[in-house]
């Protein structure tokens, strides 16, 4: 049964109550001898463990820092031959399919992204056929395939396909961030690794050699869990040209950090103002790509810097935003939302 199982939390969970109840009972109809006091002892802590792998399994499925048994026991290869290699179940494609291909990162090694790709694609009449691409930015320490998971991804956009409401589109889910155990925010770190020269063009000349997707940047978008979103919103300036001409942060901030994942990143105040999408929107507006603000007014963690790069772009209609007016800063959240993020990313129109 898999880490991220919903079966598998609500198994624990039931077990982590029967438990007390079931020694409470025992107790209460069996004579005071040593045996019951081991067994009183043993279920207790069976009890406690139960309590605290539920709390695991529950945080675990929110914020999808393991995506299988092997990733969460550290089994799987992190080291510079392969990152963030996570797994998918095939049957959660919907009615697509989902293909992975690696990506050659800026210390040499490989990173595994997650393609789905629409009902059709590999039939015989669309065999010159270029798809709209939407490129998905999983949120820090997420691995790939936990976000595909935790997304219901292949769900979603099947039935938007099906129903005619979005027009078949590839999709591909991106390992941007390669220094293990490190947050780099997709940034290019002065005498360390390029992030956000891997993002924004290795990235996206991977996607091209391996699928048939559109040329034009106007037929990309991206779409970014917190982290992911800040950096959706960050690519759309750079300096070569954005990649993608619109971008939803979901859950996402927009001013630059640095914490104790992340490091010292930044060697003065004007080179971290200017990894700010805030700060670069202020510089340059946003004459030629889109942007879709979405943050839950209970999401202590990204609300006040969704709502205030909001306000500062409220008279551009280059800048739309989503409120969700209950939940914190987990899937349970966004999750509901995610076909009305994808059809803004491919139904309104490019200006």
């Amino acid at each position: 049964m898999s880490i991220t199982s919903p079966s598998l939390l609500t198994l624990v969970v039931i077990g982590a109550v029967i438990v007390p109840l079931a020694l409470v009972l025992v107790r209460q109809r069996t004579k005071a001898t040593w045996q019951r006091a081991v067994g009183s002892w043993v279920a207790v802590v069976v009890a406690q463990v139960l309590a605290v792998a539920s709390l695991g399994l529950y945080v675990n499925r929110q914020y999808g820092f393991y995506s299988s048994w092997d990733d969460a026991l550290g089994k799987t290869d992190n080291g510079a031959a392969a990152i963030a290699a996570g797994g998918v179940d095939a049957s959660s494609a919907g009615s697509g399919s989902f293909e992975s291909f690696p990506i050659t990162t800026p210390g040499g090694g490989t990173a595994q992204s997650v393609a789905w790709l629409p009902p059709g694609y590999h039939d015989k009449a669309n065999a010159n056929k270029r798809y709209p691409v939407l490129v998905v930015l999983p949120g820090y320490a997420n691995t790939v395939g936990s976000t595909v998971e935790n997304l219901n991804f292949g769900q979603t956009a099947s039935a938007l396909v099906e129903k005619g409401t979005t027009a078949p589109f590839v999709a591909v889910f991106a390992p941007y961030q390669t220094v293990q155990g490190r947050d780099t925010e997709c940034t290019n770190i002065t005498h360390g690794p390029q992030e956000l020269t891997f993002l924004t063009r290795t990235v996206p000349n991977a996607i091209r050699s391996h699928l048939r997707v559109a040329k034009e940047s106007k037929q990309w978008s991206a779409l970014g869990w917190s982290t992911g979103g800040y950096c959706a919103a960050k690519a759309l300036y750079t300096r070569s040209g954005s990649p993608w001409g619109s971008a939803v942060s979901m859950g996402g901030y927009f001013e630059s950090l640095t914490d104790g994942t992340t490091g010292d990143l930044y060697r003065s105040k004007s080179e971290r103002d200017l990894n700010s999408p805030s700060y670069l929107y202020r510089l340059y507006q946003m004459p030629t790509t889109r942007m879709l603000v979405v943050a839950s007014r209970e999401d202590k963690a990204t609300w006040t810097t969704s709502k205030r790069m909001a306000d500062l772009a409220k008279a551009d209609p280059h800048v739309s935003a989503m409120w969700i007016a209950h939940g914190g800063h987990n899937y349970n959240t966004y999750v509901p939302h995610l076909g009305e993020m994808i059809q803004w990313a491919f139904t309104q129109p490019q200006t």
